[in-house]
C-alpha cells in the first residue's frame, strides 16, 4: 500500500486532488488514508533510488501567512 500511496501523493500534487482520488478508488484504499493524501498530511517516503526516507509535506503551503 505505501508504494500507491507514493503514486497517489504524485497524481495529487502533478495532476490534483480529483485524479489521486480516482487513482485510489480504483485500489480500495481506505477512507482514512484516502483524506491524509487529499489534505496533504501523507507524505512521500520512497526516493528515487528506492530507499525510504523522510520528507516534508508536499502540499504548497498559505502563502498569505506571515
Amino acid at each position: 500500500m505505501a508504494q500507491r500511496v507514493d503514486v497517489a501523493i504524485v497524481f495529487r500534487d502533478m495532476l490534483g486532488p480529483d485524479d489521486a482520488a480516482a487513482y485510489m478508488a480504483r485500489y480500495d484504499m481506505p477512507e482514512h488514508v484516502v483524506q491524509r493524501v487529499l489534505s496533504g498530511l501523507a507524505v512521500t517516503r520512497i526516493d528515487e533510488g528506492g530507499a525510504l526516507v523522510e520528507y516534508a509535506p508536499t502540499m504548497p503551503k498559505d502563502s498569505g501567512s506571515t
